[in-house]
């Protein structure tokens, strides 16, 4: 279907009735490029799927722009002319740039940012469902030092985004003088709250360091797909082969962007302009590539997983959780119990 506006024709298909939600291709791709995943989708769904500007069969007159800002006009049209005053919004590569832009300018129209594996497979549920028993996942000093990195990567990457992208996607919508004094503060934070980020990381990589090695199990469940795509999830130790990508992954990146984040905060102290310009470009580099890391963390640990987050909340999981993902910890933990009174127990105890 096409859709005339000012500047452009847009090419545009609505498929499936229910919640609307909006797909945005990526660069070199077109709206059909969504066709494969939206036929594996659950009922219930309406996606709205528009080729964007430059791409698949929608057109735009000559010197009209090809610009964010043009995109999103291009959107608020389809949706105005289907009758859609919320969506959810999800994207891919450059649609997911475009994604984030819309929910910076136009907040109003989204309903959320979405990603398409949880619209495919939903929660990753507790398969037998709870038993009732709890047992010790991690303790109160690792839960503090988890939630001391956590929190201070939220602030720092909030703040660090800002100084990038900043001007043009918060300044337009919060103006000149209050983006002044936001930026004012939020460099602030940044500066400062990067030695707690710091001594998280390093206390992180000292608690959980010798549960990180990779074993022979980590190969089986990155064969498997971690279960993520069908059937059982294979045999885990403490830490998956997923979590385990992701610790290492945190290190590298943590060390990266406090090592280059020093030289920023401390010029010149052995270092020149080449030296400063590169510690730049690494860390802005690093710190989104972080980001994106993260946020596949955060996705597992809060809507991903069912019982996922207790263990960072209370410390503790469900018993049958801990069967079904991560069976050789608990049989580790499960041995310690003896038939004498001086064996250590594990910590297994009524859900509440």
């Amino acid at each position: 279907m096409l859709l005339e506006g000012a500047d452009v024709r847009l090419n545009y298909e609505v498929i499936g009735e229910g919640t609307p939600v909006t797909l945005l291709h990526g660069f070199t791709q077109r709206g059909r490029s969504w066709h494969e995943a939206i036929s594996t989708m659950p009922d219930g769904w309406k996606w709205v799927v528009p080729d964007l500007r430059g791409h698949g069969d929608t057109r735009v007159r000559p010197g009209a722009p090809y610009t964010m800002d043009a995109c999103t006009a291009d959107l608020e049209m389809l949706w105005d002319h289907l009758g859609i005053a919320r969506t959810h919004l999800a994207g891919y590569s450059m649609g997911g740039r475009l994604a984030l832009h819309v929910a910076a300018t136009r907040p109003e129209r989204i309903l959320s940012l979405l990603t398409i594996y949880y619209l495919w497979k939903g929660m990753m549920r507790i398969k037998a469902g709870r038993s009732g028993r709890k047992i010790l996942r991690f303790n109160a000093f690792e839960r503090f030092v988890h939630w001391l990195t956590a929190v201070t990567f939220v602030i720092l990457g909030i703040t660090g985004l800002n100084i990038t992208f900043g001007r043009s996607l918060i300044l337009p919508w919060m103006g000149p003088a209050a983006f002044s004094e936001w930026s004012v503060w939020a460099k602030f934070a940044h500066n400062y709250l990067s030695f707690a980020f710091t001594v998280g990381v390093v206390l992180m990589f000292l608690m959980w360091v010798a549960r990180n090695i990779p074993t022979g199990a980590d190969v089986e469940w990155f064969k498997s797909g971690g279960g993520m795509f069908g059937g059982e999830e294979p045999p885990a130790h403490k830490f998956n082969g997923g979590e385990k990508l992701i610790f290492w992954l945190s290190m590298a990146g943590g060390a990266g962007v406090a090592v280059t984040g020093y030289v920023l905060l401390f010029p010149f102290y052995g270092t020149d302009i080449t030296s400063m310009e590169l510690a730049q470009v690494v860390h802005s580099t690093v710190a989104l590539l972080f980001v994106g890391a993260m946020l596949v963390h955060i996705y597992m640990g809060t809507i991903g997983v069912e019982g996922a987050f207790e263990a960072m909340g209370d410390g503790t999981v469900d018993v049958n959780w801990a069967k079904e993902r991560h069976s050789l910890w608990l049989d580790e933990e499960m041995a310690q119990t003896g038939p004498n009174e001086s064996q250590r127990q594990p910590a297994l105890r009524p859900a509440e």
